[in-house]
C-alpha cells in the first residue's frame, strides 16, 4: 500500500501536466502520451472517488471516479462550442481544472489516498499456481484471438466480417470462453472484472481490426465533423447534439497525442468494456445481492443480449451505454450507497451526447428523485403523474423542436395529412 504527502500529490500533479504538455509540443509520442494519460486518468479518478464514493465498494468506486472526469469533459466541451470554440486551449483548461479541484477538494475533505492497497505478494505453491493458471490461459487466448483478428483483415469489400473468420478463430474463441467460465467459477476475487473486460473489448473491436479502413458508415460521417471541428475550432450550420461525444474524442487526443480519429474509433469498444461488466456486477453484487459467481457469469452472459451498438463509436452508441449503466445500478442507488447527484451528473452529460438516450435518462433521474421523496404521499403522486406525462410527451416534442430550428414549419412537422400516416 502506498500514500503520498498534500504536497507530494500536488507535486505530483505539476510534474504529470508539465510531461503532458511537453509530449505534445516536443516528443509527440503516442505511447509516451498514453502511459501519462492513463496514469493522469487513474490517479485523478481514484482520488475523486475516495472524495464522493467514501462507501461504494472498491470495484465500482473508481469507474464513478472516471465518470465524474468524462461528464465534466463533455460538459465543458459542449458549452466552449456554443459559446466559444473548440481548440487546445479548451483542453488546457479542463486538463489544469480536473487537476487543481481533485487536490482542493481532496484538502477540503481531507481525504487519504491509498493506492495498491489489493497488491500482495504470496510465496509460491500448488495452490497459487492452479489459481493463476486459468487467468493466465485465458488472457493468453485473447491476445491469440487479436493476433488472428489481425492476419485475417481485410482492405476489400466484405459483406460481413465473420467472412474472413475460420474454425481456427472459433475453436480458440470457445477455449477462451471455456476458460475464463473456469476462472469465474474457481475465483471470486475483484480482478475477475479486468479480465471480463478484457475479453469484452476483444469482441467489441472484432470490426475495427478487421476493418483498417474503417467500419460502419455512420463513424466516417462522424470521424469526418470531428475533423472538421479539430481543424477550424467548429462546424456551420451549429451542432444541438453530439458535442458530449465528440469532445472526450478532442480531450483524449490531446491528451495521449494519439490521431484523432484513431481516438474516435477505439473509444467505443473500451468504455463498452471498461463501463458495461463494472457497472452490471456492481448492480448484481451490492444492489441484489447476488453471490459473487452468479454476478460475474452474468456480466459474461450479458453478451447475449447482443453487442452490435459497441463496435462502432456514434453519440446514440455512447448515450445507451451510459442509459444502460444507470439501469444495471439502479439496485444500488436503490438502497442508498449511490448519492442521487451521480445520477443527474450522466443524465446532464447524455444529453449532451444524444436525446434518444439522454431524454430517458433525465426523466428516469425525476422519477428516482420522486421516489426519494418520504413525506407528502399526495405531493409524491401528483409529481410522479406529471412527470410521467411529460416524460412521454418531450421526446416527439423536442424532436418537432428540432426539425422548427432547422427551418422546418410547424406545418409539415405536423402534418396529418402526410401519405405515410394515412396508410394506417
Amino acid at each position: 500500500m502506498i500514500s503520498f504527502s498534500r504536497q507530494q500529490h500536488v507535486f505530483g500533479q505539476t510534474i504529470t501536466i508539465a510531461l503532458i504538455l511537453a509530449n505534445v509540443f516536443l516528443f509527440k509520442s503516442d505511447l509516451f502520451g498514453i502511459i501519462l494519460g492513463v496514469l493522469w486518468l487513474w490517479f485523478n479518478s481514484r482520488k475523486l472517488a475516495d472524495v464522493f464514493a467514501k462507501n461504494i465498494h472498491q470495484g465500482f468506486k473508481n469507474l464513478l471516479g472516471f465518470l465524474i472526469i468524462l461528464a465534466y469533459i463533455s460538459l465543458i466541451y459542449t458549452i466552449a462550442y456554443h459559446l466559444y470554440e473548440i481548440n487546445w486551449w479548451v483542453f488546457l483548461f479542463i486538463l489544469v481544472t480536473i487537476s487543481s479541484a481533485v487536490e482542493i477538494l481532496s484538502f477540503v475533505n481531507h481525504s487519504q489516498h491509498y493506492f495498491f492497497s489489493n497488491l500482495k505478494f504470496r510465496p509460491v505453491n500448488l495452490s497459487n499456481i492452479r489459481k493463476n493458471i486459468l487467468p493466465v490461459l485465458a488472457i493468453a487466448l485473447d491476445i491469440l484471438l487479436i493476433i488472428g483478428l489481425e492476419k485475417n483483415a481485410s482492405f476489400g469489400i466484405i459483406r460481413s466480417p465473420w467472412e474472413l473468420l475460420g474454425y481456427k478463430f472459433w475453436t480458440t474463441f470457445i477455449l477462451s470462453n471455456f476458460f475464463l467460465i473456469l476462472t469465474l467459477l474457481d475465483n471470486k476475487s475483484q480482478k475477475n472484472i479486468l479480465l471480463i473486460s478484457f475479453h469484452f473489448l476483444v469482441l467489441s473491436s472484432i470490426g475495427i481490426i478487421l476493418y483498417p479502413l474503417g467500419f460502419g458508415y455512420d463513424s466516417f460521417i462522424h470521424g469526418a465533423v470531428i475533423k472538421t471541428i479539430a481543424n477550424t475550432g467548429t462546424i456551420e450550420p451549429r451542432l444541438f447534439l453530439y458535442l458530449g461525444q465528440y469532445a472526450l474524442t478532442f480531450f483524449f487526443s490531446n491528451l495521449t497525442n494519439v490521431d484523432i480519429l484513431a481516438v474516435n474509433k477505439w473509444l467505443m469498444p473500451i468504455l463498452f468494456s471498461v463501463i458495461w461488466p463494472s457497472s452490471l456486477f456492481y448492480g448484481l453484487r451490492y444492489g441484489l445481492n447476488w453471490p459473487f459467481k452468479t454476478s460475474y457469469l452474468a456480466c459474461l452472459w450479458s453478451l447475449a443480449i447482443g453487442f452490435n451498438f459497441a463496435v462502432m463509436t456514434t453519440p446514440q452508441n455512447l448515450a445507451y451505454l451510459f442509459l444502460a449503466m444507470i439501469i444495471f445500478i439502479l439496485p444500488a442507488i436503490n438502497n442508498g450507497s449511490i448519492n442521487i447527484s451521480f445520477i443527474w451528473l450522466i443524465s446532464a452529460m447524455t444529453m449532451s451526447i444524444h436525446p434518444l438516450g439522454g431524454i430517458p435518462l433525465f426523466w428516469l433521474s425525476i422519477f428516482i428523485s420522486i421516489a426519494k421523496i418520504k413525506k407528502y404521499p399526495i405531493l409524491k403522486k401528483i409529481l410522479w403523474l406529471t412527470n410521467a406525462g411529460l416524460a412521454i410527451l418531450s421526446l416527439p416534442f423536442l424532436f418537432a423542436l428540432y426539425q422548427k430550428i432547422n427551418s422546418v414549419s410547424w406545418e409539415n412537422i405536423f402534418n396529418i395529412n402526410n401519405p405515410t400516416i394515412n396508410k394506417f
